[in-house]
């Protein structure tokens, strides 16, 4: 970006009347540079306003569902409230764009390896997604060697694994017909209960912390050797860049011995 001084003279694209010049406009010369003000880059959100960028996300999502923009019965259900909130047809056109451009990657990737021998879903700051829902819904989706892990902050996972448990409804599409099914007896480093399940498998962690990340993952059963497509639906640009990119490099050395992707 350049930085422009402000100097006397005619407007760039605007015509001067009678050879005068209006003084309320301001005028710049290209070339007369000056130091940019110093508290022009945005300040990193908090861990807690980042966390609650999942409640805002979902409520979009059910917004989107029941206008009809795609298919998303199971994230009205997780919610405490789904209260409708004004949205603009332009939120929501952005939300599908995501949305369609998430699961068309995941569906090829998955389309690509070989049945039967196993694939791997890893969702980065997942928060409420349902992901693992629609696959799992539709026989034409779903493969039963696939395990799909969600990665989130430990605060963000523990309400999720909350309403999954109170959701008996959802219960058949997790093989679970009690609560032991669904979470794991032990908790979690951070202390909070984590799903586990054949298919689906929560890992709380704060993915800025590449050892505790990799420690998490490890936990919950991630392999090498399998098939394993990352997704990341706008969670980098909540990070510093140089936490962002540890996460991609991490990524791109966990899986050594079977294709994988990353879908940003």
């Amino acid at each position: 970006q350049a930085w422009l001084e402000p100097k006397v003279g005619r407007p760039v694209g605007v015509a001067a009347s009678r050879g005068r010049t209006s003084p309320q406009h301001s005028f710049l010369t290209p070339g007369a540079a000056m130091e940019p003000p110093t508290d022009w880059r945005p300040t990193v959100p908090t861990d807690e306003a980042v966390q609650v960028t999942h409640v805002d996300a979902a409520l979009a999502k059910v917004s989107c569902a029941k206008l009809g923009y795609f298919e998303d019965p199971w994230t009205e259900q997780l919610l405490r409230s789904t209260r409708p909130h004004a949205r603009s047809p332009l939120i929501h056109r952005g939300y599908y764009s995501r949305v369609a451009a998430i699961r068309s990657s995941v569906l090829r990737f998955l389309e690509r390896c070989p049945p039967g021998r196993g694939a791997q879903i890893v969702n980065l700051g997942s928060g409420f997604d349902t992901m693992y829902f629609w696959l799992r819904d539709s026989p034409a989706r779903w493969r039963d060697d696939l395990i799909v892990f969600e990665v989130d902050f430990p605060e963000v996972l523990s309400k999720k694994t909350s309403a999954l448990v109170k959701r008996q409804s959802l219960w058949p599409m997790l093989d679970a017909t009690s609560q032991e099914d669904i979470v794991a007896e032990k908790l979690s480093a951070a202390g909070t209960r984590e799903v586990r399940t054949k298919h689906l498998r929560y890992v709380p962690a704060d993915m800025r912390m590449t050892s505790e990340l990799q420690e998490a993952t490890a936990s919950a059963g991630l392999r090498g050797d399998v098939p394993t497509i990352f997704i990341s639906e706008c969670v980098l640009i909540y990070m510093q860049a140089l936490h962002g990119d540890s996460i991609i490099s991490w990524a791109s050395s966990l899986v050594p011995d079977a294709p994988s992707a990353m879908v940003v």
